[in-house]
């Protein structure tokens, strides 16, 4: 846990009626440091959204089907690795909380999901770190609960540092140019009501970094936009209408992960309801 961190101005614990109320307050002023100061709200930015028809930034046609095939054969070795408690931080209102900030900001639509996903690895990561630590500790089991308890106590309270950092670093991934910096991250928290300084914001991004392999989960985004892609690319071809319609695509796509993102424990407890011979193929294979 860091030391360096500021006292807060309100304690009040997550839940209560003060911290409800400096989060309200948190979505009405938050802005993105990177507009200028005399810009309205209201003024359109330009669009990040990808452009399908476009060639630059995408590889070469004779490519598509290698780079299609190495993502299903990623998508195939995630599936086979997943654990019990591999998206345990992936909780609906962490990940509002997450999509709020992010879109608060202004930032891309592949932040979010990135940020999303970096949190829940590094939060997961974490638990499971301070649990093997106690249990090695020569206590008896009150003082193994005491400590637990603080600890907790002090990881739930890191939790708005832990969001920004892990859109800070999500940030960098996708658009260095426009990330966000150390500073900006300070102002954020501020607002928020949990002051931090800037050797504990650094501090924050260089743990969450390491904690995680140095290595940045792989965004569904991704294999929506390699699909749309070819896909537009093939309806063009066949001079079909609907490749026009690929932005409509699009902001579907981004709909259906922003439901799966918040909602799917949910939604995996349904599909596992109405799919049961699912487990027993798994169960089958192991």
């Amino acid at each position: 846990m860091s030391n360096s961190r500021s006292q807060p101005r309100n304690s009040s614990p997550p839940g209560t009626l003060a911290s409800a109320s400096r989060n309200k307050r948190f979505f009405q002023t938050l802005h993105n440091p990177n507009i200028k100061q005399n810009e309205r709200e209201s003024n359109p930015l330009v669009s990040r959204e990808p452009d399908f028809f476009s060639p630059e930034g995408a590889c070469h046609k004779i490519y598509w089907s290698d780079c299609i095939a190495q993502m299903a054969m990623d998508i195939l070795e995630r599936q086979k690795a997943v654990t019990a408690c591999e998206f345990d931080f992936l909780k609906p209102k962490l990940v509002e909380y997450t999509f709020t900030v992010c879109v608060r900001l202004r930032l891309p639509n592949e932040v979010r999901f990135t940020a999303a996903l970096i949190l829940n690895m590094y939060l997961t990561r974490q638990l499971c770190g301070l649990h093997e630590f106690i249990g090695q500790q020569a206590f008896d089991v009150q003082k193994k609960n005491r400590e637990w308890d603080r600890m907790e106590t002090n990881m739930e309270r890191q939790i708005p540092l832990r969001i920004l950092t892990a859109i800070q670093i999500s940030t960098k991934i996708h658009s260095y140019h426009d990330s966000l910096s150390s500073r900006q991250v300070v102002n954020t928290l501020r607002v928020v009501g949990v002051p931090y300084n800037m050797s504990a914001v650094m501090e924050s991004e260089q743990r969450v970094f390491k904690l995680i392999g140095h290595s940045i989960p792989d965004s569904p985004l991704e294999a929506c936009e390699m699909a749309l892609k070819v896909l537009t690319y093939t309806l063009n071809k066949r001079g079909m209408e609907e490749a026009s319609r690929h932005d409509d695509l699009w902001q579907h796509c981004l709909i259906v992960l922003d439901v799966c993102f918040i909602n799917h424990i949910e939604l995996y407890d349904r599909f596992i309801r109405k799919c049961p011979f699912i487990l027993k193929e798994g169960d089958e294979k192991r």
